[in-house]
């Protein structure tokens, strides 16, 4: 687990998860997921094999805004670009 971002109201964390046993065939590949801070079960907000990192939460809870990292075959350049998902319940 990297980069934990709390919400505002304090009821959520979403952070990036990184975890070899979510795709085997990207070692290395970090996901986001949030869970409850008052316990519950992880939510995970993403499955790609994109390298999603840096989680924050929007000031009125309802979405989290992450980077995703895309590395360019056969050039050493890499691209950053904001990404963003729901955070509410269900």
């Amino acid at each position: 687990v990297r980069d934990p971002a709390v919400s505002a109201d304090g009821t959520f964390v979403a952070f990036e998860l990184r975890d070899d046993e979510l795709d085997p065939t990207e070692p290395g590949d970090s996901e986001i997921a949030a869970v409850p801070t008052s316990g519950g079960a992880l939510r995970l907000l993403t499955r790609n094999a994109l390298k999603d990192h840096d989680p924050q939460i929007t000031p009125n809870g309802s979405h989290v805004v992450f980077k995703t990292r895309v590395e360019i075959p056969k050039t050493d350049w890499v691209i950053s670009s904001p990404r963003v998902v729901a955070l509410g319940g269900g």
